[in-house]
């Protein structure tokens, strides 16, 4: 599928229930679709950080998952205060606050994945978007230096490479502390962007 459809796919599908949660008039279906936008949300972060992985040398790889990190921090820390901004449009065209916060959450991402219909280039060697598939964002040298610049850094990551992945080292990644304190660093590091969305 690729990450390039795989991230706009899911940004799509999202947007579109959360905008149609407008609509909800009972508990189940709340819950239902509040279950459909955690499933459709769920690879959006490791596919993601795949992605950037792919365009960036492993030492400017740190940098770029830094700061995709924060932004998503600093999203969720300032969402609580955009919400209440939006929650007093409240009667506005005859809908509640909760309506427009749904709508406008659900609209605003269902535009921004047109927006990678149309920029979102694959890799360094396929880097046309997906409804311009024989667009090149960049020329052929350019095409050339993003592409070896990264391979010679990884060679995995040269055009049809293939990582097989036994279950074996499914295994050792779990067996990994240095995995576990990753997790644990990250759920310390979401507690204060949730505290702060929590009390605006």
């Amino acid at each position: 599928m690729g990450a390039r459809l795989w991230i706009t796919g899911q940004i799509l599908l999202w947007g579109l229930v959360a905008a149609l949660q407008m609509f909800v008039t009972t508990k189940s279906t709340f819950l239902f679709t509040g279950f459909l936008i955690g499933a459709l949300e769920a690879g959006f972060i490791p596919g993601s950080l795949y992605y950037l992985s792919t365009w960036y040398k492993t030492e400017e790889y740190a940098v770029r998952n830094t700061a995709f990190y924060l932004g998503n921090l600093g999203a969720t820390a300032l969402s609580g205060v955009i919400a209440s901004g939006i929650l007093s449009l409240s009667g506005s065209s005859g809908l509640a606050g909760w309506q427009w916060l749904f709508m406008l959450e659900g609209v605003m991402t269902v535009g921004i994945g047109i927006v990678w219909l149309f920029l979102l280039p694959e890799t360094p060697t396929q880097c046309s978007p997906i409804l311009f598939p024989k667009w090149k964002m960049f020329n052929d040298r350019q095409i050339h230096i993003l592409a070896t610049r990264v391979i010679v850094d990884d060679a995995q990551k040269s055009a049809g490479a293939r990582v097989h992945i036994s279950f074996r080292d499914v295994v050792h990644v779990f067996g990994n502390r240095r995995i576990w304190q990753h997790v644990l660093i990250s759920f310390i590091g979401m507690m204060p962007a949730q505290a702060l969305s929590k009390l605006s």
